[in-house]
């Protein structure tokens, strides 16, 4: 069982049940290469989509743990 402290965690709410996806776009337009649609988070290491806010602002919250996404695409 996670204490009140523990930072949140994607097993506890998947990306999909936080809300429906919120999309950006670029206003240059779309990149010619698709990876500069994606960062490396700097506290955790995964790479985070731009296009998705979700994504974005979960990667802004201080202590937080990677969302698992690349896993989760995996299969």
């Amino acid at each position: 069982m996670a204490d009140a402290g523990d930072p949140p965690h994607f097993t506890d709410a998947v990306l999909s049940e936080w809300a429906p996806p919120i999309a950006s776009h670029r206003h240059e337009g779309d990149p010619v290469d698709e990876q500069e649609n994606f960062y490396a988070c700097k506290a955790c290491g995964e790479q985070v989509d731009m296009r998705d806010l979700r994504q974005v602002l979960w990667h802004e919250q201080p202590g937080h743990w990677p969302l698992g996404l690349a896993a989760a695409n995996d299969n």
